[in-house]
């Protein structure tokens, strides 16, 4: 059986036989690849689906590279031609289109050929229907192995080595050999990593993570071999089955996540939204402007789902839990607004608060400017007005004498620690330089410095830092272990009235580091940008 002809079957065994695949035909993309049914053909057309009905499509999920495309329509070039030469396509663009030919379809959908590349207010209208056209896709085809558009769907891929094993049957009187391959230890081990893919190249791209997600059947061409993913799991060429698939919002009971013990739909989706946004944080953008727009198709789905207003990444009923998220593995960006967004760092945004916890902020009013008309797009700036607890933070610095790990040697260790005025002497400990540390009474770091520890006691000696204290916990009822979730914060200097800040990055202090009395009837009307 060749490659095509086992993607063909498990296309074709989906479509019959998994109802939680089912595709209710939907709004086709404003425009579709035409392909024509002569195999010879070098030709393709781009259609306009509200004068040219389609029918059913396939979507293509690939990566740019740093390569320009030859292939790009234009607002001024359709309208002299919507024919494409295949001579002007890149290697995965042909291969997708001969693997769509060979499955029965005659459409698809590829983006830098059905969004006029010249057009900005073209690329704001299709950002805003990207979740449909994935999601309404029959199947998108993922150049999963290729890093750019080069390579094409196959190219890579190493051949298994086989070792000959004799066997015998003595009821049967049957012998011979039979041809064995050795198997991944480290992906038989965790089979969840043959699901995430971390190893391929479009694993690690931004673009392409809400395009698999948002799909309800991938054809994934990777480094090794061919994938089908669907609600019923993911099969391999070589003989993979399981029943676990990546996250998806298409309804599918292993989609990754456990509903919140008696919690609501709300609950559900919100746990999920934030497993999708631990895996979409870190990874890769050509341009750091598409934060927003490269998660948008996610976006538009859980806004119908949560029925909720998306202020630059964070929802505007659960916005106290949104802003408290935890910059991990981040790396060096600049100044990118706002900063109490999660769109401000290139790492994983750790969100959610878990367990019983009480809101002592009260949000007065939100303002998001935004670069063009779609709410789940690229963002200027935007600015949270609110009352909560502001605590000035000092600076106490301790060291701790240890052994060292490998050498037994004595060791000192100089910490750092956030208290307010009000807290105790020996607080602790709240070290800018490290995630937390051994009997940490509190823990915290900025954004984007993590591991620079010299940059981060710069930081902590010359700006002027404050707690905005935004939730506490309440599950202990004795009140013994009490954590209040703040945010690091600091006065914009240009505004100069004390009172407009900016997020540094998050501290929880525990009630030894923090005035009690002060942190319950303190009020400060403040605005975050």
């Amino acid at each position: 059986m060749t490659t095509l002809e086992r993607a063909s079957r498990w296309a074709r065994d989906c479509e019959q036989n998994h109802p939680h695949c089912a595709l209710t035909p939907s709004v086709l993309p404003t425009r579709l690849v035409a392909i024509d049914d002569d195999v010879t053909s070098r030709e393709a057309r781009i259609v306009e689906t509200k004068t040219e009905p389609a029918g059913r499509y396939i979507a293509l999920s690939h990566c740019w590279g740093t390569h320009r495309l030859p292939a790009r329509v234009t607002k001024k070039g359709l309208e002299t031609s919507n024919i494409v030469s295949l001579d002007d396509m890149t290697r995965s663009f042909e291969d997708a289109i001969a693997i769509t030919r060979y499955l029965g379809l005659r459409h698809i959908w590829i983006d830098s050929l059905c969004i006029l590349q010249d057009d900005p207010e073209d690329w704001d209208r299709e950002l805003a229907t990207m979740h449909a056209v994935y999601s309404n896709a029959v199947l998108t085809i993922s150049v999963t192995g290729a890093e750019d558009g080069t390579l094409g769907c196959f190219a890579g891929r190493k051949l298994k080595k086989y070792v000959p094993i004799p066997y015998s049957d003595s009821k049967s009187g049957l012998d011979g050999q039979v041809y064995a391959f050795a198997l991944p230890a480290a992906l038989e081990a965790r089979p969840d990593k043959y699901i995430e893919m971390s190893s391929e190249p479009l694993s690690g791209r931004a673009w392409c993570f809400q395009e698999r997600v948002l799909s309800r059947r991938v054809l994934h061409f990777a480094t090794d071999q061919m994938y089908f993913e669907c609600n019923a799991g993911i099969q391999s060429e070589d003989g993979l089955h399981l029943k676990n698939r990546f996250f998806t919002l298409h309804g599918d009971p292993r989609s990754g996540f456990l509903p919140v013990p008696g919690g609501s739909t709300s609950d559900t989706n919100m746990q999920l939204w934030y497993n999708i946004l631990w895996s979409y944080g870190p990874r890769k953008l050509t341009k750091s402007s598409d934060k927003l727009p490269a998660f948008a198709g996610v976006a538009a789905v859980f806004a119908e789902r949560l029925q909720d207003q998306y202020l630059a990444g964070i929802w505007r009923k659960s916005m106290i839990e949104g802003l408290l998220w935890q910059a991990l593995d981040v790396a060096e960006v600049k100044d990118r607004k706002p900063s109490w967004s999660w769109v401000s760092i290139d790492g994983i945004p750790a969100s959610g608060l878990i367990g019983r916890w009480e809101q002592l902020a009260f949000i007065i009013d939100c303002q998001v400017d935004r670069v063009g008309e779609s709410r789940f797009g690229e963002v200027k700036s935007g600015s949270i007005k609110m009352e909560a607890p502001l605590l000035p933070l000092i600076l106490v610095e301790s060291v701790r004498s240890s052994d060292d790990r490998e050498t037994g040697l004595p060791l000192k260790q100089k910490h750092l620690f956030f208290r307010t005025p009000q807290g105790l002497r020996t607080p602790g400990q709240v070290d800018p330089r490290t995630p937390g540390g051994v009997d940490a009474k509190s823990t915290g770091r900025f954004d984007s410095i993590g591991q620079r520890h010299e940059e981060a006691e710069t930081l902590a000696r010359e700006g002027k830092v404050f707690a905005l204290v935004l939730a506490v916990d309440v599950g202990d009822t004795s009140h013994k272990l009490m954590i209040y979730h703040s945010l690091l914060v600091t006065p914009v200097a240009a505004r100069g009235d004390g009172t407009t800040l900016k997020r540094l990055g998050f501290v929880n202090l525990e009630i030894e580091s923090l005035g009690v009395d002060e942190v319950r009837t303190s009020r400060t009307t403040v605005t975050l940008e």
